[in-house]
């Protein structure tokens, strides 16, 4: 291609350009189109916009092997990345031209462009809802995509039948399903894991189409018929009663993506819906990749209009920090609370954001929220730390110069002692069984994995230490047990904050409140044992390997495994045979050695924290004695913020993250008085 092509300049303000794609006879012929000038409110008598479709993929990245498409004549035309040219190709009809919205195409993407970009990006919401269909393009697919389709097909039958002949075929195709494990995996693996399901552009693109078809090659299904086939295959990938074929199924995060976004569609299109709340879509985009790190806003921008959110609109020339912080402030004085600092994780953020900022990059990683903050709290019904309250008045957040946050808060107590983080694996989120064959092929692994587990026993030993030590300042006689329990109530907290469901919740409360009360026999277990090593003390070489069936995979044969029983896991079981047990607690310690596996599932990332009024805490960052505990008006949860030295009139701090503190989450230290607040700063 000789010449590029130059995007005349449009119009008008509701103006967008169109891509007629012409015919061909051939997948191979040279691709070739016409970009036309088309209006949002048109002139036409018929008072309607041209009918077209929107193309939703991934660009992918490009390369020196990228394709052109002739626009005009005199050899005219654009570099477009291969996915975007092979969906082309196979959405180009035979004889009649083709309308479509293309963004890599129909918008000036120079830099010379990039008014022209603000402006298109700010109104993709209505391109995408006006399109007479979006065609959800996955790729060129394979083999295995291409009997996948055809069993959609076949479900697809199912699901639109009158509702006598769907069960019927239901019951038919349940017992055809649970036998095809191809099917399965190839749906999941080539389906569900498709990229196009990552790209943060993609949610609105979907969500807001009237209608959308998915594409994968020559073959396409309606998106209503996928998005019921991924319900049904969420609900077969559970662990269930239902194990036709003796195996049990556990739901990927690829398919708890794919219903995340039904929730949306569904609060998009149910009138008699709530609105969606804003920090709902906001994090979903945390959730989503954006190979620019401002489209983690802008690829959301038209979702947040849709539900009637007036924010900034795109501009380019801004750089990271300030969008996010703009994100913040104006998430905050729209819905008059601070619900969107629940988003807040990130330790060391990045682009220089200040701490008060979440980290949209960085996504959620293993032990965070895994819910939309909405859902979060509704399920998780414990926060509310400062009895509902909205910011009231004119009192509103305001960032000013230097990307400081003005807040007014409550105080409430000062950091007294404070843990070390508890350790964070990612392996550990790997299903059980590929967990097992990860660690049964790679010796090195296996090891590294166990000296996690001995970390996590490591650290919460450091936990109980810490709490011993309080225990040891309170005045003599005075009972500890309360205190105990309410440390041991403490661990649902963070699992709590993790966002698992409330079933799971009540299961693990069987540890703290069912028969023995296993985690205060954990904590006072922990608290009593010696961990470390001592001179002439622990497992001999000649020495049987434990009988425990978590603890059987130690190689005695090699020095580095006999070391780790020494140190960490034979003072903890040896511990346990010479305790006196009562005999109907016996049964208890099996359960006990069990703890460290919700141990490190619930508290990954957590720092447990004392203050000075006797209260017990944990926060997701790494707080430090003397942070400050403070209620925000607004928030549900407390949060702990760090002094700034250094600081000006107003006292300035370090937003370290929202926290869970026993004994104040329903209000009860929330005093509704506005005498009673002070004026932070967070840097």
């Amino acid at each position: 291609m000789s010449l590029i092509y130059q995007h005349p300049a449009l119009t008008r303000p509701d103006s967008f350009r169109v891509l007629r794609l012409l015919p061909a006879k051939h997948l191979s012929d040279p691709l070739c189109c016409q970009l036309t000038e088309e209006f949002l409110l048109p002139d036409a008598e018929d008072g309607k916009v041209v009918p077209y479709e929107a193309l939703s993929y991934v660009w992918g990245a490009k390369t020196p092997e990228d394709a052109y498409i002739s626009c005009g004549e005199g050899s005219l035309g654009l570099q477009i990345t291969r996915n975007c040219e092979a969906a082309l190709r196979r959405l180009r009809l035979p004889s009649d031209e083709r309308v479509l919205w293309v963004d890599a195409i129909c918008i000036d993407q120079t830099d010379a462009g990039r008014l022209e970009r603000n402006e298109q990006v700010a109104m993709m919401g209505p391109i995408y809802s006006l399109a007479a269909d979006v065609l959800v393009w996955l790729g060129e697919g394979n083999k295995s995509t291409a009997v996948v389709f055809q069993y959609l097909a076949i479900y697809m039958l199912v699901v639109l039948d009158s509702d006598d002949i769907k069960q019927a075929l239901m019951q038919e195709f349940d017992s055809t399903m649970h036998m095809n494990e191809a099917i399965r995996k190839a749906f999941g693996e080539y389906i569900l894991s498709n990229i196009w399901f990552d790209r943060v552009w993609t949610i609105q693109e979907q969500v807001l189409a009237r209608s959308a078809t998915v594409v994968c090659g020559g073959d396409s299904i309606p998106w209503p018929v996928l998005d019921k086939f991924v319900e049904y295959y969420t609900m077969m990938r559970f662990e269930s009663k239902h194990e036709h074929d003796g195996k049990k199924r556990t739901i990927t995060k690829e398919s708890f993506k794919a219903t995340r976004r039904s929730f949306l569609v569904g609060s998009a299109r149910n009138t008699s819906w709530n609105h969606t709340p804003a920090e709902d879509i906001l994090w979903s985009a945390t959730q989503h990749d954006a190979t620019d790190p401002r489209d983690k806003i802008y690829g959301v921008y038209a979702l947040l209009q849709h539900f009637g959110y007036d924010y900034p609109p795109p501009d380019y020339s801004k750089d990271v920090a300030q969008i996010y912080a703009e994100t913040v402030v104006t998430t905050m004085q729209q819905q008059r609370s601070l619900q969107i600092l629940e988003l807040l994780y990130s330790s060391k953020p990045a682009f220089g954001l200040p701490s008060w900022v979440p980290d949209w990059t960085r996504g959620v990683s293993f032990g965070q929220v895994s819910l939309p903050p909405s859902v979060f709290a509704r399920d998780m019904g414990e926060r509310r730390a400062t009895g509902g309250s909205r910011i009231e008045g004119e009192e509103v957040p305001q960032c000013l110069p230097g990307n400081r946050l003005r807040l007014r808060g409550q105080p409430f107590d000062v950091v007294k002692l404070c843990s070390a983080p508890f350790p964070i694996y990612e392996a550990a989120t790997m299903g059980w069984k590929a967990r097992e064959r990860w660690l049964d092929a790679d010796p090195d692994a296996r090891f590294s994995y166990f000296q996690y587990r001995a970390s996590v026993l490591e650290t919460y030993h450091a936990w109980t230490s810490m709490l011993r030590e309080h225990l040891r300042s309170l005045p003599d006689g005075q009972d500890i047990a309360p205190h105990i329990r309410v440390f041991g109530q403490l661990h649902l907290a963070p699992f709590r904050m993790a966002g698992r469901s409330p079933e799971a919740v009540e299961g693990l409360k069987v540890f703290a409140e069912g028969p023995g009360k296993i985690f205060e026999i954990f904590i006072i277990l922990m608290m009593t044992i010696d961990l470390s090593i001592e001179s002439g003390e622990g497992i001999g070489d000649n020495e049987a390997p434990p009988t425990d069936p978590i603890l059987r995979a130690f190689d005695m044969s090699e020095p580095r495994w006999r070391d780790l029983w020494s140190d960490v896991y034979g003072r903890l079981a040896m511990r346990m045979e010479v305790l006196d047990f009562p005999d109907d607690m016996v049964s208890t310690i099996a359960e006990v050695k069990k703890i460290q596996y919700y141990l490190q599932d619930s508290l990954a990332g957590a720092v447990c924290f004392i203050t000075r009024e006797g209260c017990y805490g944990t926060v997701r960052s790494s707080a430090k004695v003397g942070d400050h505990v403070v209620l925000f008006e607004g928030a549900d949860s407390p949060m702990v913020i760090q002094p700034v030295s250094g600081a000006g009139s107003v006292s300035q701090f370090r937003l370290v993250g929202p926290a869970h503190v026993e004994g104040i989450m329903l209000g009860e230290a929330w005093l509704d008085d506005p005498a009673c607040l002070e004026t932070y700063e967070l840097v």
